[in-house]
């Protein structure tokens, strides 16, 4: 199995923002891998901002 990602912090205007991206071949471990015929690898993206006391976070 290969993963691979990457992860980004900005600290501006009053906020930090931070990016993580991850990328895998998983599909090809998963005992259904015809949910997706032809593919061989999946993303995700999650995003998370700070202001404050604030804290929002989602996947994109």
């Amino acid at each position: 199995m290969f993963i691979t990602g990457r992860s980004e912090v900005e600290k501006a205007h009053g906020r930090i923002e931070a990016r993580r991206c991850v990328a895998s071949d998983v599909l090809t471990r998963w005992q259904q891998p015809m949910i997706w015929p032809g593919k061989r690898s999946i993303v995700a993206v999650e995003f998370t901002r700070e202001i404050g006391d604030s804290r929002n976070r989602a996947p994109v």
